[in-house]
């Protein structure tokens, strides 16, 4: 059996391995995109440690959905647990206030 170091694994999006398998670790937060100038824009400014705990969803087809869900189907649209945040500029303020956002 396989197991993981303590520390090891977690944030990081890597799962833990038990026993051959692997667990997968719940993302930070959710990001939804559309086919805009501001989602490619935020995907591109987002540093690749950020991505790797964002999940990332393309929400063509599915506005209506993020419309009764959030009550907006403005993309990019971040949702963490305690916070919807839409707009390129201001995901970038809320990652930069978390200190997440690395200048690219």
């Amino acid at each position: 059996m396989r197991m993981c170091p303590e520390g090891q694994g977690f944030g990081r999006n890597e799962g833990l391995l038990l026993g051959g398998m692997r667990k997968e670790v719940e993302p930070e937060a959710i990001l939804f995109v559309g086919e805009d100038p501001e989602s490619a824009e935020l995907l591109k400014r987002l540093a690749p440690d950020v991505r790797e705990r964002i999940k990332v969803v393309n929400v063509n087809g599915l506005r209506g959905w993020l419309y009764v869900e959030y009550g907006t189907s403005r993309t990019p649209l971040l949702v963490t647990e305690s916070r919807v945040v839409a707009g390129l500029q201001e995901i970038l303020d809320f990652l930069a206030q978390l200190g997440e956002l690395r200048a690219r």
